[in-house]
């Protein structure tokens, strides 16, 4: 593995451990989603030991996608589990829009049915357009961005917490979903 491979290899592994766990490799997780500082370093240090400590706090520190939360000697990932964990966080008032990044060939199953979670707990809303883009832009296709009306959506009863780049709820009815969409060029 290159220099410049092992920081991203490292990093999509130590956000898995969070958010998925790995198996054969047991990281304790607390009904929260949070693990020991400790377990943690070593949990990545045993699949990349050629890792030191300090890679791994500039990585939970300055993530530009801002994934990690740290607090003193416990670490979690803010957003993206599959786990079933309790929700720690209280929910919030989103902003009157929130993006979705997607592609154009699920559009049609996304008016008719709505946002749903998939494989993960919670359905991902950006606050930027640009956000949504670098989501939609993961796999291959025409990327579009759905404008999504949260805040009508939380007033109709649906739940949003705030988990920094993003906010996540359980779904989103097409009903809150605008028509009109960004195509990415």
């Amino acid at each position: 593995m290159s220099r410049n491979e092992q920081p991203l290899a490292f990093g999509r592994y130590a956000i898995r451990l969070l958010r998925h766990g790995v198996p054969g490799h047991p990281l304790e997780l607390d009904g929260y989603g949070w693990a020991s500082w400790g377990e943690f370093v070593r949990a990545v240090q045993i699949r990349f030991p050629e890792v030191d400590l300090a890679s791994i706090e500039r990585l939970v520190e300055n993530c530009p996608k801002q994934r990690f939360r740290r607090e003193g000697e416990r670490v979690a990932a803010w957003y993206g589990h599959s786990l079933p964990l309790q929700e720690p966080d209280r929910p919030v008032v989103p902003p009157e829009l929130l993006y979705h990044g997607t592609k154009s060939h699920v559009v049609c199953s996304i008016q008719e049915q709505g946002l749903m979670p998939g494989r993960r707990k919670y359905v991902h809303l950006s606050r930027q357009i640009d956000d949504a883009l670098i989501v939609g832009n993961r796999r291959q296709g025409e990327t579009v961005v759905l404008q999504v009306r949260a805040a009508d959506a939380h007033r109709a009863g649906h739940v949003f917490y705030d988990k920094s780049r993003v906010f996540v709820t359980a779904s989103i009815p097409a009903a809150f979903i605008f028509g009109s969409m960004f195509r990415a060029s």
